[in-house]
């Protein structure tokens, strides 16, 4: 069997080889060490400074501690529970909408206009009724989704709704390849170094895709009511953070909160 091969503590890359391919690895100009690539299926390197969790598919993130809360910074790309059960996954709207359990919406397969500007598939994710989102074995073990107050206590921290969206926003706009917004994307900065992309959303209502470059939209795991729960929506117009209610049967992001 194959082997993966990894250095230190954090993952930045990932590179695949050949069979017979040779990696050298070099240290102030000297060859160090030279491996004979078919001895493993890929190489991943690490940033010791850069704390990450993994999924139960062996996706990455790397994680970012603010006010005492540790978050994923980048959005939730799971297709399975944390106990590797299947979660039922569609890359068309109609198909998503009618879901009456978890489900995924394949946002980079559904979406054109985040695949056509080269938008990092690792960076915008997946999209997640709240079905998904609700359920305590989305997130890897020992994380979850955040309910509203833990939201909201990142939203106080970083300024409150009139300006936290701001601090959260990618900086710059689509205009650039492998920026999500649209312009003006206004008061971005991310200070906090999450950066949020704009992913838009899956109406529920109507089972379209809808303000993609002009929206990030994410779940919290609170219920409002029988068929709305509350989540956390950045706009490309401002830097206020939209916290009201949504229908249940719509996709939206998640990031994962450390318990």
């Amino acid at each position: 069997m194959k082997k993966i091969l990894t250095f230190c503590l954090a993952v930045i890359s990932a590179l695949t080889f050949a069979q017979n391919d040779t990696l050298f690895i070099h240290k102030n100009g000297v060859v160090t060490k030279i491996f004979l690539s078919n001895s493993f299926d890929s190489i991943l390197t690490y940033r010791p400074e850069i704390p990450f969790v993994s999924d139960v598919d062996g996706n990455l993130y790397s994680t970012i501690l603010i006010n005492n809360q540790t978050w994923m910074a980048s959005n939730l790309r799971v297709t399975k529970l944390n106990d590797g059960t299947d979660i039922q996954s569609t890359n068309q709207g109609a198909f998503f909408a009618a879901y009456t359990s978890a489900g995924i919406l394949n946002l980079p397969s559904a979406s054109s206009v985040l695949s056509s500007n080269f938008v990092p598939v690792n960076e915008i994710g997946m999209l997640y009724n709240f079905e998904a989102a609700s359920n305590n074995k989305i997130c890897p073990v020992g994380w979850h989704v955040p309910t509203a107050a833990e939201f909201d206590a990142l939203i106080t921290h970083l300024g409150g709704t009139s300006m936290a969206g701001g601090a959260l926003k990618q900086t710059g706009t689509n205009s650039v390849l492998g920026n999500s917004w649209a312009a003006p994307n206004t008061g971005a900065t991310n200070s906090s170094g999450m950066k949020v992309h704009a992913t838009g959303f899956l109406n529920g209502a109507n089972a379209q895709l809808a303000n993609q470059s002009q929206l990030a939209g994410f779940w919290t795991s609170t219920s409002v009511n029988t068929t709305t729960a509350a989540y956390r929506g950045l706009w490309y117009q401002g830097a206020t953070v939209d916290t009201n209610a949504q229908n249940k049967k719509s996709g939206f992001s998640i990031r994962c909160i450390k318990d």
